[in-house]
């Protein structure tokens, strides 16, 4: 996962504060980082901080920009561990008090598509809408190395690279809407088939509890009753009909 930092506008003179444009994906990520600080997930979890805005044009022009991100994937994919990461989640910018999330076109659909689902699901809708952009970011440095990634940002900020993006502006609403989508999507791994494997974590108080609550049944009832709602789920699957002429 990545998120946005402050280096818009050093390099270029832009009079900016930042509050969203790098702060708001910033304080997200530093929030997510502490809820999973606590948790042992089935997957290793890296958050980075990057800026496609480090640059020496004032204008986004190829191939000044994202000199960080396209680092750590040209390091990753020497290493051989480019090859192990399954998603790649940006945060950009995400704080506004009217904060509407568009579907990028530049990220990979299977991953727009769990991020977006999980938004719905948790009642976030209105937010995370079903309207297209196309947006040029930091993702673009793994997704062109072969990566899913998925660039959750609301560009569409009247204040963005002004120095009216100020603390004003941003929402604890919208910083918390963001952080539990992320939080609920890195429980959920894409699989073929229009398949979701879901991952929940249970916490106890000590061993014997643990203890306890398998030698109950609880663990293998979950299970058996995942299977039946598998199996009513393909049930429920359109049927293709096959016609000869």
């Amino acid at each position: 996962m990545a998120g946005r930092s402050f280096a818009n506008g050093l390099a270029v003179g832009i009079d900016e504060v930042g509050a969203d444009d790098g702060g708001s994906s910033t304080a997200v990520m530093l929030e997510v980082a502490r809820n999973l600080c606590a948790q042992h997930g089935r997957y290793q979890v890296w958050i980075a901080f990057f800026d496609g805005e480090e640059a020496v044009n004032l204008e986004w022009k190829d191939p000044d920009n994202r000199y960080g991100s396209r680092q750590m994937a040209a390091k990753l994919n020497m290493s051989g561990d480019l090859k192990n990461i399954r998603a790649f989640i940006l945060a950009d910018i995400v704080g506004s008090r009217e904060l509407l999330l568009k579907r990028d076109s530049n990220s990979d659909k299977s991953l727009n598509d769990l991020v977006w689902a999980t938004a719905n699901h948790l009642g976030y809708s209105g937010v995370f809408v079903n309207m297209p952009t196309a947006i040029d970011d930091d993702h673009q440095s793994f997704s062109t190395r072969g990566v899913k990634t998925v660039d959750i940002i609301d560009l569409e900020i009247p204040y963005w690279h002004t120095p009216q993006d100020t603390l004003d502006k941003i929402s604890s609403k919208s910083l918390a809407v963001v952080g539990h989508v992320i939080l609920e999507t890195l429980k959920m791994e894409p699989l073929s088939n229009n398949r979701t494997r879901v991952t929940i974590q249970s916490v106890f108080q000590s061993v014997a509890d643990r203890d306890g609550m398998v030698a109950s049944g609880v663990e293998s009832g979950t299970s058996e009753a995942h299977q039946l709602l598998d199996d009513l789920l393909a049930k429920l699957q359109p049927t293709a009909a096959t016609v000869s002429r």
